[in-house]
């Protein structure tokens, strides 16, 4: 039940929700890291759910600066119990 109203949730995700819910955590992005965020959760939502974060994380940390990385693997974490 869950997992089928998260999948609903990420159809309609924005890359402006994705600033959003940064600039709500005090998350400072540079240009183009809420896009690359945005893929990354519309690509593998699933994989982020199940918990089979590393993959995901390990190939977006290249990709954005190290500040936000560590604050998504924290928000991560933090969200992911709930």
């Amino acid at each position: 039940m869950y997992q089928n109203l998260i999948k609903d949730y990420v159809k309609k995700l924005t890359v402006q929700d994705i600033n959003n819910f940064c600039n709500k955590k005090n998350i400072t992005l540079k240009e183009g890291e809420a896009e690359i965020i945005y893929k990354y959760i519309k690509k593998d939502w699933e994989k982020l759910l199940s918990g089979s974060y590393m993959e995901v994380f390990l190939d977006v940390k290249d990709k954005v600066s190290k500040s936000t990385y560590e604050k998504l693997i924290y928000y991560y974490k933090r969200y992911i119990k709930k």
